[in-house]
């Protein structure tokens, strides 16, 4: 605990300013997103007010299991505004978390052929890059099943999850600079993806615990040094839980909701 604690001590904050603008550029970013779902089963919310519904929802997000409670809350504030049918609410909130998932494994497969020390273990990084290539046909097929109507959005819900993960990679790759990394950066970004995928999972409250047990088996097979990837896990909690906290101070009142639902 006292090298974690030494390495955010002497941490560049300058860079961390710079990490927390592209972790809400990739929030941010998740609004249009969310907006191209609500499209799907026609809802029609102005950006703004998304960007407001979605931080909201972050901001619940940080003290129920695995952010269903964001996505309970979002539910529940455009079911009582627009009385769309709490089936199709959910799918696409469902969807939403699918096709984040979808894009965080592609990342990940593609960024872990290109770690040196998977190299030793034989597997060509082609392989991997070929199986990072099929994960979102067959999510396409998958949701031709679920929500066929969602098909005709597909690609531009895909780039725009791939672009969300990209944001959060920058801004992973700042905060990990700024605890003084210098090399290898591909393996501790590598298990971010995966622990991002972990903190989706409803078990842990805000992802706590969830990241920091991923990094810790992580070193076992990987080059990474355990003090910096927890100290690298716990200041990512912290700009995820201000950005959240922000949240709180929007309104997404029945007035400007209803007004919304109006234009």
């Amino acid at each position: 605990m006292d090298q974690i604690a030494a390495l955010i001590n002497d941490i560049r904050f300058s860079l961390l300013l710079i990490a927390l603008l592209f972790f809400n550029f990739s929030q941010i970013t998740s609004a249009f997103r969310f907006r191209t779902y609500l499209t799907v089963i026609d809802i029609k919310l102005p950006l703004w007010d998304t960007t407001k519904l979605y931080y909201l929802g972050m901001f619940y997000n940080l003290f129920l299991p695995g952010g269903i409670g964001g996505d309970g809350y979002k539910i529940w504030i455009l079911k009582k505004e627009f009385s769309k049918s709490w089936k199709s609410l959910v799918l696409i909130s469902f969807l939403e978390r699918l096709n984040g998932v979808a894009a965080l494994i592609t990342l990940a497969i593609a960024i872990f052929s290109f770690i040196p020390a998977v190299k030793i273990w034989g597997t060509p990084p082609f392989a991997y890059l070929l199986l990072a290539i099929i994960i979102f046909p067959g999510l396409y097929l998958l949701m031709r099943i679920m929500l066929k109507k969602y098909t005709q959005y597909f690609i531009t819900i895909t780039l725009q999850s791939l672009l969300i993960q990209a944001l959060q990679l920058i801004c992973a790759y700042f905060i990990l600079v700024a605890l003084g990394l210098e090399s290898n950066f591909m393996s501790y970004l590598f298990l971010f993806l995966i622990s991002s995928v972990a903190a989706v999972i409803p078990v842990t409250v805000g992802g706590i615990g969830a990241r920091e047990m991923v990094f810790i088996y992580g070193s076992t097979f990987l080059p990474v040094d355990t003090n910096l990837a927890v100290g690298f896990s716990l200041v990512f909690f912290l700009i995820t839980a201000t950005s959240s906290f922000s949240g709180i101070f929007f309104d997404t009142s029945k007035e400007t909701m209803v007004t919304s639902r109006q234009s």
